[in-house]
């Protein structure tokens, strides 16, 4: 029922629900009775216990229209920002001053030439959602291939795995505090190898923090409070392989779309692989990776021009907007991944 979208969509956001109108009669649409692109969908609050919508005649380019005879169809365009969704397009009888109950899809025009409709099948788009997976890993011992594996045995390699994580949950922390494009989030870290084998897991990651309506100031101070305790309680020199996530993305996919998927942290893959669409993934404009390469692959990948240099410590794939590589900087610092990140992170995921 169109009450129930109503309610689901609130007040504030009703206006992300838009709906593109035309007029048929006799199955063909009438020209003459066109619509000023898409209208809005308005909700009617006078009745508390069964708000309705309305199409108010104000939207349209031609007024007053002889409705009486005419159908009206109604479809949802696809925008990145829209809140309703129709299962295909559908076209309603309009009737004057009195809804049949008869269970099917029905408008109803008033005396103010209001389009009320009534048992449209229409739903609610959920928000967006922004899948983070932390790569803590480093890999084993002596596996040159990851970047921060020297933090196994080297004190300084160490803080510098510390400070490019804790770099990273800033500039995701800086990104939160604007962003309008996101409504739920779900960060994971990396299961080290010890923390798989005692929980006898079949993922190879766990979630760190999962909320909903992060818009709200309060959800999102809960989300930046974790990344804050993260940064402070993460040890680095995390033993373990790169991990594996095509069931949960699939998962997500199905469960929670629209998702967008951003990752950063080591992989471990060769120079053939690291900027290799097909390889990283196959929704490339779903997903964002933030790679952080040893220097023989870097110093590969530029000298064959595989990758283009930006800012700081980033570099970019040439072959895709989404997949970039950070080289390990022996100077840098937390507020060097962390600010500089910040402002590839709003562009990427824009």
């Amino acid at each position: 029922m169109v009450s129930d979208v109503i309610a689901g969509l609130a007040q504030q956001n009703i206006g992300d629900c838009l709906i593109n109108l035309s007029f048929l009669k006799d199955g063909m649409e009438i020209s003459n009775y066109s619509v000023g692109g898409s209208v809005g969908l308005s909700a009617d609050w006078r009745s508390t216990e069964n708000p309705g919508a309305y199409l108010n005649a104000f939207g349209l380019e031609t007024a007053p229209i002889a409705y009486d005879g005419l159908s009206i169809k109604l479809e949802a365009p696809e925008h990145d920002w829209q809140k309703c969704a129709l299962k295909s397009e559908t076209i309603m009888p309009i009737l004057i001053e009195k809804e049949q109950n008869n269970g099917s899809a029905q408008a109803v025009v008033d005396r103010d030439g209001n389009i009320f409709l009534h048992d449209l099948a229409i739903s609610v788009v959920k928000g967006a959602t922004l899948a983070v997976f932390f790569d803590t890993n480093v890999g084993f011992v002596n596996s040159h291939e990851y970047a921060f594996n020297a933090s196994l045995s080297n004190t300084r390699s160490l803080a510098l795995h510390r400070s490019y994580f804790a770099g990273f949950a800033q500039a995701l922390s800086i990104y939160l505090q604007t962003q309008n494009d996101f409504e739920n989030i779900i960060i994971y870290q990396a299961l080290s190898d010890k923390e798989a084998a005692e929980m006898s897991s079949l993922q190879d990651f766990k979630v760190m923090h999962r909320a909903s309506d992060i818009q709200d100031p309060a959800v999102k101070k809960q989300i930046i409070d974790a990344l804050g305790k993260f940064s402070n309680d993460f040890e680095g020199g995390q033993i373990g392989a790169y991990s594996k996530k095509e069931s949960e993305i699939k998962r997500l996919l199905q469960d929670v779309s629209p998702v967008h998927f951003l990752m950063f942290g080591p992989s471990g893959l060769d120079q053939s692989q690291v900027c290799d669409v097909n390889t990283r993934a196959d929704t490339e404009q779903n997903l964002t990776i933030f790679d952080v390469w040893p220097g023989p692959i870097l110093e590969y990948m530029l000298e064959s021009e595989k990758v283009t240099a930006g800012e700081q410590y980033f570099y970019q794939c040439n072959d895709s907007r989404n997949l970039f590589g950070l080289k390990v900087g022996l100077g840098a610092d937390e507020d060097d991944i962390g600010q500089t990140m910040s402002a590839y992170l709003k562009k990427a995921l824009e």
